[in-house]
């Protein structure tokens, strides 16, 4: 086998170089995302942590008092401490009980409507 010449040997050296490089762009990248990850799986962690937390709630309206001192829709407590929304309705027993003229055919209308998303 004959000898490289320097030349050669340079010309390596810089190929390899540049897959080494390359490779090492690939790993911050790959770096950076889990970064992202554990850092939104941090976020999820101490979110659960709050909810498991034991909530003083009222009896009557349902706030729940904060780690602040201070009474709060439990809607919004929740809103504010994880990335759950809400959307509100009525169950079926308070439409009945605050709207009983037009209670059953909502309720109706209601299955309906649940039957047709299956």
């Amino acid at each position: 086998m004959p000898k490289k010449t320097e030349e050669e040997y340079l010309t390596e050296l810089m190929k390899l170089n540049n897959e080494l490089v390359n490779v090492q762009r690939d790993l911050h990248k790959k770096n950076q995302h889990l970064q992202l990850l554990n850092d939104e799986l941090e976020k999820k962690n101490s979110e659960i942590k709050i909810l498991k937390s034991f909530l003083v709630i009222c009896s009557n309206c349902k706030s729940v008092f904060t780690e602040e001192g201070a009474w709060m829709q439990i809607d919004q407590y929740i809103t504010e401490k994880t990335d759950t929304g809400f959307s509100h309705g009525y169950c079926d027993s308070c439409l009945r009980k605050l709207f009983p003229d037009m209670a059953e055919d909502i309720i109706a209308e209601r299955e309906n409507e649940e039957r047709k998303k299956k």
